[in-house]
């Protein structure tokens, strides 16, 4: 809720959140689908824009955070969003 919230390029239910393995830590990583209504919308303004809703509403950094185009976040046959695959994609750098 706090990402889709945090910038209007964001679409609603469309967000995958989740912990990526770092070198000493797990890392959070943002992926958001992109809305029509922020298709001018600056990526790193909406980056910025979502960072600080993170850290203002959980106390967490965001180490990356992808926007990306329509679609492209995985989804289960039921409609909900596939985190473990949106991590597989995300690690072997399939999301643009």
């Amino acid at each position: 809720m706090t990402v889709q919230e945090a910038h209007p390029a964001v679409r609603r239910d469309r967000v995958a959140a989740f912990s990526a393995p770092g070198d000493a830590r797990e890392r959070l990583v943002v992926v958001a689908e992109r809305w029509r209504a922020g298709l001018e919308a600056d990526a790193g303004e909406v980056s910025r824009a979502v960072r600080a809703a993170v850290m203002k509403y959980h106390d967490l950094s965001v180490h990356d955070f992808v926007l990306t185009r329509a679609g492209a976040v995985p989804r289960t046959s039921s409609g909900k969003i596939a985190r473990r695959a949106c991590l597989r994609a995300y690690l072997e750098g399939a999301l643009v």
